[in-house]
Parts: structure tokens; C-alpha cells; sequence
């Protein structure tokens, strides 16, 4: 599969699609990097299991109620935010939300799990900005 990425990068200035200058330009974007930095995070995240902790302390200070966990989420985004980028905050957070979300609907059968699910990932987009 990575050799499959790379195959653009030789093909393109054999066949007189594009120089090899522009189709290098693809690979080296800073946005590209930036996004593979925010992935490394989240995997490192998911592989320590530290995004179970770190929604295990936000749901242990902010409640179980859905709002105060969602108003938890607003201030552990927020503060993240203020000293990593937005999108590793946003990329870094998917996972806890995630875990939170399967946790809740595994314990809690009232309520409206749906409109939690969508309402905490927004939270988390918004307020990592």
C-alpha cells in the first residue's frame, strides 16, 4: 500500500503528466504533515489507552449527567487547544468522545443517545478553535 502512494511520484514525469518538481510538492505540504502528526497522536493515545483515563477524569469532575459532560469536554478541548494545534486537539479528543459515547450506551438507556453522540462531537470541533 505504500508502495502504491509512491507511484504517482515516478509515473507522472515518465508519462509527461506532470514534472517530478509539482508532483513532489504533494508529499511535502505542511497540512499533510500537520495531519499525520495529529494521526501519530491519536494512535499513541489509543495504543496507551490514555484516552480511557483521560475521559475517566472527565467524566469523575464533571459528572455523569450529559450536560456536565459535555461542558467537561468544552473545558478539556478548550484547554488543550490553547498549547497543541486545533486539529491534533480535535484528532487527539475523537477517540475519548468516542469511548465515552460506547460507554454510554452501554450503561445508560434513557435519553436520547444519538443527539449526545453528534452534540459532544461538535463540542469538541468548536471548542478546540
Amino acid at each position: 500500500m505504500a508502495a502504491t502512494a509512491l507511484l504517482p511520484l515516478v509515473l507522472f514525469p515518465l508519462l509527461d503528466i506532470m514534472p517530478v518538481k509539482d508532483v513532489a510538492k504533494s508529499y511535502g505540504d505542511p497540512i499533510i504533515f500537520l495531519f499525520m502528526g495529529g494521526f501519530f497522536l491519536g494512535l499513541a493515545i489509543e495504543k496507551w489507552n490514555l484516552h480511557k483515563r483521560i475521559a475517566l477524569n472527565i467524566v469523575r469532575i464533571s459528572g455523569t449527567n450529559g450536560n456536565s459532560i459535555i461542558l467537561g469536554f468544552i473545558m478539556a478541548t478548550g484547554g488543550i487547544s490553547m498549547w497543541l494545534s486545533n486539529t491534533a486537539t480535535t484528532m487527539m479528543l475523537f477517540p475519548i468522545a468516542t469511548s465515552v459515547i460506547l460507554v454510554m450506551k452501554e450503561n445508560h438507556t434513557q435519553g436520547n443517545q444519538q443527539n449526545f453522540s453528534i452534540a459532544l462531537m461538535l463540542v469538541i470541533a468548536y471548542a478546540s478553535i
